[in-house]
């Protein structure tokens, strides 16, 4: 069913005892009597948070008289915040946390950074909690890209603070999860350039996205990052196809269909005996350039022109400490001093860049070998004149994506997520319960926004018919109007229903049957359990019985199954069997950094 009535809805077949015709052993009774007492520990729990946090907002607003706050925390940094790198060639830099000089009492801001300005962003982070005079605060920059944090701001979890590389991720955003957030003017911008091997770049005379999307037998072959997660890959697709024909698309989509993972892109064009070029920003090549001396990239300007990415500072968090910093990092933006941080890495300062004609070059400059991004590499310069195209609207990207995804079916999947007893356990201060909401909230935001998800909660009883599982929000294209908000308000209920036992089997069997009823042809459909424990429903399917099932799946039409278990009570060995039984795999993952990269990867039929 559709998570209409939602929590209330979720707490009535969660309160409610199994109906007669369910037979119900003594373990899993035992297990039943337990789920009121523990979801009401958790509860408990979670009001006392919440009051600790209005205590401490409330203490906080007072002491920013004295320079001292306290702000909240709300996406996790350090080893808890899932470190998931970006499209990019250079590994992005995992989350990093910087407080105010001489700061006792700071208030925690989290910023979700695209991984390609995250080791800028966090220059900058150190210059500001430098100054002198500035509030007391601790920032951890988390790179996160535009399209996954789009996607994901419905959710419970979210950052204080958004850096954003293209105005239409926050226009989705604020339509899509209700919001009405607003960005700052652009702090930092950098062109997009196509990036090709030395040897290609000078047998290139004037490249161009319509030609290079036609191919040719005499030229480089364009090979564009995921245009459905990637900022530059979106951008570079609407330069390569303006007129989203069927026709053009196709031609781009077979040349993008080997480079949707991180990175990929870039790879293929560093390797000269495959002859590819890919859109790639100019100060992502220089920092690209700067780790790999021994096979620079030429940035070759499109003579068609070049999309630019401009960066601006969105504010999420909306409480008074908050606030006050986020607006005191804001004037430093627009400083000298933050300027010239941002042009050490290659990016140009608001306003003074994109239109200016990119430096002639037959050659790369390149750092020596290990060393580092920073202001101490040299710039890149590209070949050729950087004519800046108009900014990419939201209502052109919706019309390029809905094209995009009839000649490249985006995928569909059911995810169930685990609520038994085991999900209450604590784990380095937080419950396996909540890691696994945070992962499944992030790993869908990583999806292209076509991709058709449902969601699960299960655990025993808790269907309206005595199934195991509950069906709280029905399949959808994640793009259609309430479907994140209703993922949302599903992964927010997930304590109402957490306690009692684990009817893995059921759930798996009715997963890959709901999976198989909503595939279609040329689109992956994927079944994604993830679970805590082993199976504990001593009346429901059996080893034997749930193995029989899965054995009629065929995976050659295109069904899948993926059990990923998280920490250590999942059965590693039994569940890959009962995974290969249906043709699919078992993957084990500790936490929402390696649960979030996961889901991803097997909603979208990548296991």
């Amino acid at each position: 069913m559709d998570f209409g009535g939602r929590d209330e809805t979720s707490k009535t077949h969660a309160a409610v005892p199994p109906p007669a015709s369910r037979r119900v052993g003594p373990y899993e009774a035992s297990l039943l009597a337990t789920r009121e007492s523990r979801r009401h520990e958790v509860q408990q729990r979670q009001l006392r948070k919440r009051q600790v946090r209005i205590t401490v907002a409330a203490a906080a607003a007072v002491a920013v008289v004295a320079g001292v706050g306290i702000g909240f925390q709300l996406l996790r940094g350090g080893s808890d915040a899932p470190p998931l790198a970006a499209p990019g060639a250079a590994p992005a830099a995992p989350s990093t946390q910087h407080v105010t000089s001489g700061c006792k009492r700071p208030a925690h801001l989290t910023v979700a950074v695209p991984a390609a300005m995250a080791p800028a962003f966090t220059a900058v982070v150190e210059g500001f909690t430098a100054q002198p005079g500035v509030p007391c605060a601790a920032f951890t920059v988390v790179p996160l890209e535009s399209s996954t944090v789009a996607q994901s701001l419905a959710g419970p979890t979210r950052p204080d603070a958004w850096v954003v590389d293209a105005h239409l991720w926050l226009e989705q955003a604020n339509s899509r999860a209700g919001l009405g957030l607003v960005a700052d003017e652009p702090f930092a911008a950098t062109p997009v350039v196509l990036a090709m091997t030395p040897a290609s770049a000078e047998e290139t005379e004037r490249a161009a996205w319509a030609a290079l999307a036609e191919g040719s037998d005499d030229g480089p072959r364009l090979a564009l990052p995921d245009p459905t997660t990637s900022t530059v890959g979106l951008l570079g697709l609407a330069a390569a196809a303006p007129d989203a024909s069927e026709t053009a698309l196709k031609r781009v989509a077979e040349s993008a269909r080997s480079f949707t993972e991180p990175g990929s892109a870039i790879v293929a064009a560093s390797d000269a005996r495959r002859d590819v070029t890919t859109p790639v920003s100019m100060a992502e090549l220089t920092r690209y350039n700067a780790t790999n001396a021994n096979s620079p990239l030429t940035g070759v300007a499109p003579a068609d022109g070049s999309p630019t990415l401009e960066y601006s500072l969105v504010a999420v968090a909306d409480g008074t400490v908050a606030s006050r910093v986020l607006r005191s990092l804001r004037d430093f933006l627009a400083s000298d001093a933050a300027r010239a941080v941002v042009a050490a890495h290659g990016f140009t300062p608001p306003g003074a860049g994109a239109s200016a004609p990119a430096a002639p070059s037959s050659s790369v400059e390149a750092a020596p070998a290990g060393t580092r991004t920073g202001a101490e590499a040299p710039a890149t310069t590209a070949l050729g004149k950087v004519t800046p195209l108009p900014a990419l609207s939201l209502a052109t990207a919706e019309k390029l994506r809905d094209a995009w995804a009839a000649v490249q079916p985006a995928p569909s999947g059911v995810l169930a997520l685990d609520t038994s007893g085991t999900t209450l356990s604590q784990v380095a201060g937080s419950t396996i319960l909540d890691r696994i909401s945070e992962g499944a909230q992030l790993g869908i935001g990583r999806l292209p926004d076509r991709a058709r998800v449902g969601l699960w909660l299960y655990g025993q009883h808790l269907g309206p018919k005595g199934e195991d599982h509950l069906v709280v929000v029905a399949p959808g294209a994640l793009s259609r109007a309430g479907q994140l908000q209703a993922i949302a308000k599903g992964l927010e209920s997930m304590p109402t229903v957490a306690g009692g036992g684990r009817g893995l089997y059921d759930t798996v069997i009715a997963a890959v049957d709901a999976a198989r009823a909503q595939a279609q042809p040329g689109r992956a459909s994927t079944a994604v359990v993830v679970t805590a424990g082993p199976n504990d429903d001593d009346f429901g399917a059996s080893l034997g019985a749930v193995k029989a099932h899965l054995s009629k799946n065929d995976p050659a039409k295109g069904v899948q199954l993926v059990i990923i278990g998280v920490g250590s009570k999942p059965d590693a060995t039994l569940l890959t069997e009962v995974a290969r039984s249906a043709g699919g795999t078992y993957q084990a993952v500790q936490g929402s950094d390696d649960l979030a990269p996961a889901i991803a990867a097997a909603l979208a039929g990548r296991p």
